[in-house]
């Protein structure tokens, strides 16, 4: 018995009208698809529901049968995949990666901006330091006594 019947001989399908409409119209099964109805354009959902695609691809993983299909016994088609998402906007997303939260997407920008920011920053905290002290009176007798003085008069 080699892999590909063995895959196939336990499968139970849960959904056996899934897997007819989806050997009849292959892709277009889970595709919703327009129509006209009484002079108006109507979206008709798809034959096979996202629910039961999902559970029919995870079934064909589960039996080994993902990248094959066979009519009466099941597995899937990798093709399929982008066709049950769509490639529209709105109601049937594309495949695209997450969007991620704000912190997560500008960390390089970030990170070049701190750089460019840290460049002589050793010489801007020196001044820094020499400006207050510099700033300090000298520490002569007349400047601590009235220092002395102004915190009796408090």
């Amino acid at each position: 018995m080699n892999s590909f019947s063995r895959a196939f001989s336990t499968s139970t399908t849960r959904f056996p009208s899934a897997l007819k409409k989806l050997s009849q119209h292959g892709g277009d099964a889970l595709k919703p698809s327009m129509r006209m109805v009484e002079n108006k354009k109507v979206w008709i959902p798809p034959m096979v529901s996202r629910r039961k695609a999902a559970a029919l691809r995870k079934e064909a993983i589960q039996n080994g049968s993902f990248g094959t299909f066979v009519a009466d016994k099941g597995g899937w088609d990798p093709s399929w995949d982008l066709e049950m998402l769509g490639t529209s906007k709105g109601r049937f997303p594309s495949i695209r990666p997450p969007k991620l939260p704000r912190h997560q997407r500008n960390r390089e920008e970030r990170a070049k901006k701190i750089e460019q920011k840290l460049v002589g920053m050793d010489e801007r905290i020196e001044e820094y330091y020499q400006a207050k002290h510099d700033a300090k009176p000298a520490n002569t007798f007349e400047n601590r006594h009235k220092a002395l003085m102004q915190i009796k008069k408090k």
